[in-house]
């Protein structure tokens, strides 16, 4: 294999990284988890985060804050949760922390991921509060 083609293989899979913590993918979680009574509760957590974060991206354009961070917060707090199993929050926490690195190497603004991570954490406090 080439440089350039190892180089390119990488970058893929450093955006397929950030796909985690995108929409898309966040839309799926939640949609798996309306199909079962006993996620409930997570459907109800991870719906008001998600209205929360798009109410918060909406109205406060201006903190110009990452979604993919503010999205990935939710999923790893709710979803771990329900498992109750270390080895898989150990897993999803060392994904999140390739989607944050992959963020950087792309040459993410280091500050609209922070605010991001602190907005999907305030989304998660919110919705924890309320459900």
């Amino acid at each position: 294999m080439k440089k350039e083609e190892k180089k390119s293989l990488f970058q893929e899979t450093v955006r397929d990284v950030i796909a985690l913590g995108s929409l898309p993918f966040y839309i799926i979680v939640l949609i798996r988890t309306s199909m079962d009574a006993n996620l409930r509760n997570n459907f109800n957590h991870l719906g008001l985060s998600l209205i929360v974060i798009l109410f918060l991206f909406m109205v406060f354009w201006k903190w110009k804050f990452e979604i993919h961070a503010a999205l990935v917060v939710p999923l790893l707090i709710f979803v771990s949760l329900y498992y109750n199993y270390t080895n898989f929050t150990i897993f999803a926490s060392i994904l999140v922390f390739l989607l944050l690195a992959s963020l950087f190497y792309l040459k993410y603004d280091w500050k609209r991921i922070v605010v991001g991570l602190i907005v999907g954490g305030m989304a998660s406090g919110i919705s924890w509060w309320i459900v």
